[in-house]
């Protein structure tokens, strides 16, 4: 990812280790923080303010605002498009699982004569609603 990389580079840079984050980004929790930028290095781009709290901090610092930016994005981007592949994926597994059938719908609930059941079996007296006659 690339806000992935553009974090690990800012802190191997600044020599900046996972613990200090909390104090870098002036939170109340530290071990909440730590889950959040754990995440947020995982992939999960979902917690805005963490977000805002990384452009304002120092590992993206003024000089490096748009770097940081641009590596937000692409991040963005990357997301939606593995998002948008793995739709059509899905949808092509799909597509080779689907066997085709056709479902009948008879004019009596109870066939007549009822052995016929018996040979044959239920299977093709049911009804797919009580309420469709």
């Amino acid at each position: 990812m690339h806000l992935q990389r553009f974090l690990c580079e800012r802190m191997a840079a600044l020599g900046i280790r996972r613990r200090d984050i909390p104090r870098l980004l002036n939170a109340t929790n530290p071990n909440t923080m730590l889950h959040r930028f754990d995440a947020l290095m995982r992939g999960s781009m979902d917690n805005a303010s963490l977000l805002a709290a990384l452009r304002t901090s120092v590992l993206a610092g003024e000089e490096y605002a748009a770097s940081f930016d641009a590596a937000l994005s692409a991040t963005e981007h990357q997301q939606r498009v593995d998002a948008e592949e793995g739709e059509r994926m899905r949808e092509m597994q799909a597509r080779r699982d689907f066997v085709p059938h056709v479902w009948v719908e008879h004019e009596r609930r109870v066939p007549e004569p009822i052995f016929v059941v018996v040979w044959f079996g239920v299977e093709p007296y049911k009804y797919s609603s009580p309420l469709i006659s």
